[in-house]
């Protein structure tokens, strides 16, 4: 059997080191030439936003209507810990799918998921941006090099 070699193009593997510094083994993947990068990241921060509206809803409504009387946990207690965990939920939900399904759980590196984990992981991947931001740099101007040579040629493209 004859085998193709595959080219992993542009795509930028980041280790993940733990608070100690030390490395985890894991890591993510970026592909710098993904058109829908940006466009993931918008959607991703809309969600965010649109779940923290969504939860301070939910706590407005339980503080009012459930009560928070007897033995713990309360029909308050109850209602709020489900509140919390659908908001997580959603949180992980839309970082997976701006980053990739399972990103979150290895940036977390074994800790469960907290209500400021979506700030926490922006952070993080703050510190990958000049790095994505000069690689999107240079593959523009390839391309522009590689359509001017290619205009000066023929002309079909312009």
């Amino acid at each position: 059997m004859e085998y193709i070699q595959l080219d992993r193009g542009s795509v930028q593997r980041f280790g993940i080191r733990d608070a100690d510094g030390k490395e985890t083994g894991e890591y993510i993947e970026i592909d710098p030439e993904d058109m829908y990068f940006q466009f993931r990241s918008k959607d991703c921060g809309i969600k965010h936003k649109n779940n923290v509206e969504e939860l301070k809803i939910k706590v407005d409504e339980i503080q009012k209507t459930c009560k928070d009387e007897g033995e713990f946990p309360t029909e308050k207690d109850i209602a709020l810990k489900e509140a919390f965990d659908d908001f997580l939920k959603k949180e992980e939900q839309a970082i997976d799918e701006f980053i990739g399904e399972g990103t979150t759980r290895k940036l977390l590196n074994g800790r469960k998921p907290y209500l400021f984990m979506f700030n926490d992981i922006f952070d993080m991947l703050s510190q990958i941006a000049p790095t994505l931001r000069d690689t999107s740099r240079n593959l523009i101007e390839n391309i522009r090099a590689k359509y001017k040579k290619q205009k000066e040629k023929d002309d079909v493209l312009w």
